[in-house]
This record gives C-alpha cells, sequence and structure tokens, in this order.
C-alpha cells in the first residue's frame, strides 16, 4: 500500500508542478549561458591584459 501512495503521489507532483519544473529548467539554462558569456569575457580581459603586460 505504501508503494501506492508513494507513486500516487509523485504522480500529483509531476502534474501539478510540471510549469514550474518546466521554467526551473529554462531559469537554470540562462543561468549556464549566462555564466558562459561571463567566462569568455573573463577570458578576453584576460588576454588584452596579457598582451599589454609583454608590450
Amino acid at each position: 500500500m505504501r508503494t501506492t501512495i508513494t507513486t500516487a503521489i509523485r504522480l500529483a507532483e509531476s502534474v501539478l508542478l510540471a510549469p514550474g519544473r518546466k521554467q526551473a529548467r529554462l531559469n537554470a539554462w540562462t543561468a549556464v549561458c549566462e555564466n558562459r558569456r561571463h567566462a569568455a569575457d573573463r577570458a578576453a580581459a584576460r588576454a588584452e591584459l596579457a598582451a599589454v603586460a609583454h608590450r
């Protein structure tokens, strides 16, 4: 019986929280893309500083 209740609760959560999970995945992907952009900006700045330092 416990498995049936657990399964029912998980099913209800998946139905009720589906839109929230979709938004959470979208937010996470947006954060990943933003972090990659920041990393690229930092790498470019580091390269420019290194080029200036070697002049």
